[in-house]
């Protein structure tokens, strides 16, 4: 079982969070609760969690502050969630250029969470099994001793001390290769089940290209694998390197993997450059094609976008799912996410996107007297988001789910004619005695405030302020006949703060002043 530690100030979100997935039955065993960043940060020092799902606007220590401890005195490979709400949403941002790439939004709904989960558990199950190729298994090979030398745990001249001399006196280059590590969204997955003396000799196959002057060696660090260094004293292309490397590596892992290579280098000392740039040129794999080669020297300029700035063209998508309008839906698409490739803008900011038209797409049908459990491709989708996607896959689903969307919404329009006329009714008269607009009604129901303008004329005979002071004026007229209260606490009573107009309409209304109509009442009496 893997563990998992709990961080909220709420109790009784932490309560909601023990129950929102069938921990156990995913691999995981809750091993502590925290009302805090501080305390968090003590417990994981002591438990050594697998897992952190924590809050991020907390009392003392808050969420990001611990993420950031964590990852830079305690253990980096701590996977952490982050469980928040839309206006924390620029801590979530900071969170993310930790490292944290989960992120699910309040309140918590159990399918998608457990689909975060399970990918984790895949993650944590992998990172397993690698473990169990240590570095004792190899410990003689240069493989190890580099990746001691990368994590600071050796020095230069000891490792020069271990490598073959005809390596170390012939001008060697150097680079190193990531193959999915704990700092990327996506590992590669081992095809078989096991790791034992079969796989262990697969993985020292990788060592074997049968080129010579070539020296490849599998970086094994915390009992997980990195990456892979490579040696060349033959002046070969990296390119040809790579592609030998690429036909060893499937091997073991599958076709759709993706490896990020660093710059080359002269001189050990560089060599965690490379690695560095490695790392970051496999996080630019979310814009290319499974299966991708993606060289630093090729995305050196550019940096991953976490600004939502972009995300303004939402109200463009918002205004056409509330028409219904497919065309429009489309071109909504096609305009933000050529914005997303144009401007390298990170996953989680575009997965923030979809979520949003998934929120207002429920509401929507809400709106309409629908279920929401019947929308086309909902449960799909949020699975879906829980795992990684390239960004063609994102584009084609939020597409797709649209679609599908719009289909189900009109349906239920069309077999609910009168349904907004209905709820627009409705909703006026709850609120009349307030200061109500067309637009808030609009807004709430989800109805363009032309369009609704223009209903209500065709519904009620009379604009919509005309219908508004109508049902003030006989609530007025009600109360001057069955209470004792003045005139002017009626005028507020029904909604007017100013007297005057209160005066103006009743005298409009009923061709007397509510004082007389009150003294003619008493006299009658």
């Amino acid at each position: 079982m893997f563990k998992v530690l709990l961080v909220d100030d709420e109790p009784m979100a932490l309560e909601a969070l023990k129950i929102v997935a069938d921990w156990e039955e995913l691999g995981f065993t809750i091993c502590g609760e925290c009302g805090n960043g501080d305390e968090a940060l003590n417990r994981i020092k002591d438990i050594k969690p697998d897992l952190v799902v924590t809050d991020l606007k907390m009392p003392g220590m808050d969420g990001l502050e611990l993420i950031r401890n964590v990852m830079e005195y305690v253990n980096p490979d701590i996977i952490f969630i982050i469980v928040s709400g839309y206006d924390e949403f620029e801590y979530a941002k900071k969170a993310m250029q930790y490292g944290v790439r989960y992120y699910v939004l309040k309140p918590v709904f159990k399918d998608e969470f457990s689909e975060v989960l399970v990918e984790i558990v895949d993650k944590l199950e992998e990172k397993y099994q690698l473990g169990k190729m240590t570095i004792n298994n190899i410990s003689a090979d240069i493989g190890s001793l580099l990746g001691k030398f990368l994590l600071g745990n050796l020095d230069e001249d000891e490792l020069k001390s271990r490598i073959p001399e005809d390596i170390l006196n012939s001008n060697a280059n150097w680079f190193y290769v990531c193959l999915g590590t704990p700092q990327v969204w996506e590992t590669v997955n081992l095809k078989n089940d096991d790791t034992s003396e079969d796989t262990l000799g697969i993985l020292k196959e990788i060592m074997n290209t049968g080129l010579e002057g070539i020296y490849i060696y599998p970086i094994l660090t915390n009992t997980v694998l990195e990456g892979i260094v490579v040696c060349t004293i033959c002046g070969m292309q990296t390119e040809k390197v790579i592609e030998t490397l690429k036909s060893n590596v499937s091997t073991i892992f599958g076709e759709g993997f993706y490896l990020g290579v660093g710059n080359t280098v002269t001189a050990l000392s560089e060599l965690s450059e490379s690695m560095s740039q490695a790392h970051k040129a496999v996080d630019y794999r979310f814009f290319s094609p499974p299966g991708s080669t993606i060289y630093y020297q090729n995305i050196k300029d550019f940096t991953l976008n976490y600004s939502f700035e972009g995300i303004y063209k939402i109200e463009d998508m918002y205004n056409a799912l509330d028409s219904l309008n497919e065309m429009g839906i489309k071109k909504a698409i096609e305009a933000v996410f050529s914005d997303f490739r144009r401007e390298f803008t990170a996953p989680e900011i575009i997965k923030m996107y979809v979520v949003n038209i998934i929120y207002k797409s429920i509401a929507i049908v809400s709106s309409l007297g629908g279920n929401t459990d019947q929308i086309p491709l909902l449960d799909s989708i949020t699975g879906i988001l829980a795992r990684s996607l390239i960004i063609d896959e994102m584009e084609n689903m939020a597409y797709e789910y649209c679609t599908k969307f719009v289909i189900y919404a009109k349906s239920l329009k069309n077999n609910t004619k009168n349904s907004d006329m209905k709820l627009v009714e409705e909703y006026i008269k709850n609120n009349y005695t307030r200061n109500l607009t067309i637009r808030e009604i609009s807004k709430k129901l989800y109805i363009h405030p032309n369009y609704l303008g223009h209903q209500i004329n065709k519904w009620f005979g009379c604009s919509f302020n005309e219908y508004l002071h109508g049902l003030r004026m006989e609530e007025a007229k009600n109360l001057l006949e069955n209470t004792n209260l003045k005139v002017h606490e009626i005028a507020e009573r029904v909604g007017y703060s100013s007297y005057s107009n209160f005066l103006d309409q009743f005298v409009k209304k009923f061709s007397i002043k509510p004082s007389d109509y009150k003294i003619m009442l008493n006299n009658k009496n």
